[in-house]
């Protein structure tokens, strides 16, 4: 029954503004990780246009996934030439690259329970993963006219048409559409 009346308690206040703020922590978290990530694979493919022949030949053309394993698989020995420089090299960066994808995936689960918690009509919707939800709900927390927008189709629709008016509703929302 103190569900259907909704936020009014000061105590469910407080405790969506922490949910939000957790939310926020872990989106910018998430969001360094993964952009770490993407700038630790261009100067790995970089190095690989000028390691030696016969080391190129076996890393080109492999998937992005193919080369980060074979990368963070390599065994240098001692560095005491440019081939084992370069397999040093190239272990270091895909071995980087492996620990900032993991650590994405951390945040990711995070932030799908805590969005899922928060507003799980937001991630039943079709299309929307816990990293789109995160961001639409850190703008709404911050722009209070819009959470009267993102409850509006809940209010107003029946359960089998909610999924399709948020998801709607986000795309202009996120996009201007």
């Amino acid at each position: 029954m103190r569900r259907q009346r909704g936020k009014s308690d000061p105590i469910d206040a407080e405790s969506a503004e922490g949910s939000m703020e957790m939310i926020r922590h872990l989106k910018v978290a998430r969001d360094g990780a993964v952009k770490a990530r993407t700038q630790a694979m261009v100067p790995l493919k970089a190095l690989i246009v000028t390691v030696p022949d016969e080391l190129r030949q076996q890393l080109q053309g492999l998937s992005k996934m193919a080369l980060i394993e074979r990368c963070a698989g390599l065994r240098p020995g001692p560095v005491t030439s440019p081939t084992a420089s370069a397999k040093y090299s190239l272990r270091a960066m895909a071995r980087r690259w492996k620990g900032l994808n993991d650590e994405a995936k951390e945040h990711d689960t995070l932030l799908g329970e805590l969005t899922k918690a928060h507003a799980p009509d937001l991630i039943d919707a079709f299309g929307i993963g816990a990293d789109t939800a995160a961001e639409v709900l850190v703008t709404v927390g911050d722009n209070p006219e819009w959470k009267q927008i993102v409850n509006y189709p809940a209010l107003l629709c029946p359960e089998r048409e909610r999924k399709k008016h948020v998801g709607t509703l986000l795309v202009a929302m996120l996009y201007g559409g």
